[in-house]
């Protein structure tokens, strides 16, 4: 079921067990939106929104199905620019990739074997001090299509897994150019989020019980500085982002709080216990007017929205 506005809703007949991980936006205009929905463990598929019909009810159809066996939390992109979409994926003998599926129908794949993407990185970088053996662990847990590179048009793949491997991946050279490994206390991966400063990506990393701050620039990465650490067992960061003037960064965690940091310090300035449960995602839109909303959903159903201008930070 999908609400629209004007006390309109559009109904889907298609019902899955399947726990929703991601909606995408994939295209729109003016009479109709298409977005993709990830089903965790089972697929992706693509549906459009007609917001303008015969009977002036808008309708809900399926546009095509992507299998999407992939057993873990890492959300699909879309390309907008190669008219594609990209799947985390895995094979068989659970070694980790993606596939990418375009609009015409065509698709490829691409393998991301710890051997592979790490040969790949030391061929450029001979003098690293990164061991194979203690890199690309796990399953991928998030990624994000950055410009980056020599070609403006081509866009890389910044992604992560696990074990807190986090890289830079070429589609052109399928080539592995930037490679950061934090120290064993940065383990255990959970997502990033990241903020374009001039010419270098401001990266915040949530692991296992802290959040820190890595910095890409010129193709290497920095570990500039650790946010804070939850200060309880077993409470992690579960969602994060930056506001889009990147003045804030928005943390919402496993026991419901969320909290709100003002860069480039990381000071604390509020903190909301709305929520009592694992705060499962949150969409923050432009918080520069009054039309600015912070929209959280928890584990437990509840969901919430705030104007950004009453939040006070």
């Amino acid at each position: 079921m999908v609400a629209i506005g004007q006390g309109w809703v559009a109904y889907s007949k298609h019902q899955f067990d399947a726990q929703v991980l991601s909606l995408v936006q994939v295209s729109t205009t003016s009479e109709k939106f298409q977005f993709a929905a990830q089903f965790r463990g089972e697929e992706v598929i693509v549906f459009e929104l007609n917001l303008k019909t015969d009977d002036e009810k808008p309708t809900l159809t399926v546009l095509c199905k992507l299998a999407s066996s992939h057993p873990g939390f890492c959300h699909i992109l879309v390309d907008n620019v190669k008219s594609a979409i990209i799947l985390p994926s895995q094979s068989a003998e659970e070694v980790e990739g993606i596939t990418i599926h375009y609009e015409n129908g065509g698709e490829k794949s691409l393998v991301f074997g710890a051997d592979f993407l790490f040969d790949s990185f030391q061929k450029q970088h001979p003098d690293t001090t990164l061991k194979k053996e203690n890199c690309f662990k796990g399953t991928i847990m998030c990624m994000e299509l950055i410009e980056d590179g020599p070609v403006a048009t081509e866009k890389r793949l910044l992604a992560a897994f696990e074990d807190s491997s986090i890289f830079v991946f070429d589609f052109l050279t399928k080539q592995v150019t930037a490679l950061f490994k934090p120290p064993p206390k940065y383990c255990q991966l959970i997502g990033f989020t990241t903020h374009k400063e001039d010419n270098r990506l401001v990266i915040a990393v949530s692991v296992m019980s802290r959040v820190f701050e890595l910095v890409y620039e010129n193709g290497t990465f920095e570990l500039t500085k650790k946010i804070q650490t939850t200060g309880y067992v077993n409470v992690e960061c579960s969602q994060l982002s930056f506001t889009s003037n990147g003045d804030y960064l928005v943390c919402a965690f496993s026991s419901g709080k969320v909290e709100f940091y003002r860069r480039p310090a990381y000071q604390l300035e509020r903190a909301m216990y709305f929520h009592k449960t694992k705060v499962f995602a949150f969409k923050l839109t432009s918080e520069e007017d009054e039309t600015g909303r912070l929209f959280v959903g928890d584990e437990g159903g509840q969901l919430s929205e705030m104007p950004w201008q009453k939040l006070n930070v």
